[in-house]
């Protein structure tokens, strides 16, 4: 017994929908795909206030011009803080060496009180112990290389996508085959789940430069500690933050590193706060997200903690987007 047109069509949509969400995790395809579905974002944002003044296709090419422009900026930016970091920023080869033995001696002699694990006393034994584990694990150091340029194609290739969607031109309306319209259904569904969870994110961004520029400003001083570079640490706080868990990790990874290059006493309190941050963003991303979506707290932090367990730090990311996709489907079926 065959099933209605509609009724077939449907299902169909909904396995190839599962099909693909199963693809993009097993390939790594998460960033490329999020990244287009937030450039497509901007665009239309930036085209629907243009519309007011100006005509479509011209608000269009604008809208494009705009966020071109804006991360043709950013990334120059950032490129040129890291040079100046680097090149500028730091302290001469002697003195960096000098400061890194002493860190390394107070290390020791605070870990040795708690654990007879052995650590480098001086920086001619952490270069050692460094080329020692990076002969060791040289194949792991290749994936990782092979894994960044992996990830830069997918980001690019996202991004031209999300231009070539948005230039096209709308067609007048048309009769649509059933299950070209089920899968349009499915793909404005994910949009929308994902739109929930960007502006999530932006607030959990804030919330983390927030409480970054305590640590930097107000907690630091308090024990007498002056971190370099505070502008710029916030500035990159709030923009790596607006990717979920992991920018997070990246910007206190960053601080944590800069502290080390100051005191153990800073480096440990900024491993402090990255815990406790890292804690508590699962708290504040499941309830900015579950205000947006109708989606409760408790559901979010399930699907996080299943999917990390399945994809790890992935799985974290795509948890609260997948999620609330799949409940909006259930949703409209009248199924929750």
């Amino acid at each position: 017994m065959s099933l209605p047109q509609n009724q077939a069509c449907t299902l169909a949509s909904f396995a190839m929908s599962a099909a693909t969400l199963m693809f993009i995790m097993h390939f790594h395809l998460l960033a490329g795909v999020f990244f287009s579905f937030f450039i497509y974002s901007l665009l239309s944002y930036s085209s629907k206030k243009l519309k007011k003044f100006l005509p479509e296709s011209l608000a269009k090419l604008l809208a494009v011009l705009i966020v071109l422009c804006l991360l043709g900026i950013g990334f120059f930016y950032l490129l040129t803080k890291g040079v100046n970091f680097f090149s500028s920023g730091f302290p001469s080869s002697s003195e960096l060496i000098n400061s890194f033995s002493e860190i390394l001696k107070s290390a020791g002699s605070t870990f040795h009180l708690f654990s007879d694990m052995d650590i480098p006393e001086s920086f001619d034994e952490f270069k050692y112990a460094a080329i020692k584990l990076i002969k060791y694990h040289i194949s792991t150091f290749a994936l990782v290389g092979k894994n960044a340029l992996h990830l830069a194609a997918t980001v690019v290739i996202g991004l031209i996508i999300a231009l070539m969607i948005f230039l096209q031109h709308d067609s007048p309306p048309y009769f649509q085959a059933p299950l070209t319209q089920q899968l349009s259904n499915r793909v404005s569904n994910f949009y929308l789940a994902f739109k929930n969870f960007f502006h999530a994110q932006i607030k959990i961004s804030l919330l983390n430069t927030f409480f970054t520029t305590i640590f930097l400003f107000l907690v630091l001083p308090v024990v007498d500690i002056a971190l370099p570079y505070k502008k710029t640490i916030i500035l990159a706080t709030f923009f790596l933050g607006l990717l979920p868990v992991v920018g997070n990790l990246i910007s206190n990874t960053i601080i944590t590193f800069i502290a080390l290059s100051i005191s153990l006493k800073a480096a440990l309190l900024s491993i402090l706060f990255l815990i406790i941050i890292h804690k508590l963003e699962y708290l504040f991303n499941a309830n900015f997200l579950g205000k947006s979506s109708k989606v409760n707290v408790w559901e979010i932090i399930l699907a996080m903690v299943v999917l990390e367990t399945v994809w790890g730090i992935a799985g974290v990311v795509a948890a609260p987007v997948f999620y609330s996709y799949i409940k909006t489907e259930l949703a409209q079926l009248k199924l929750v």
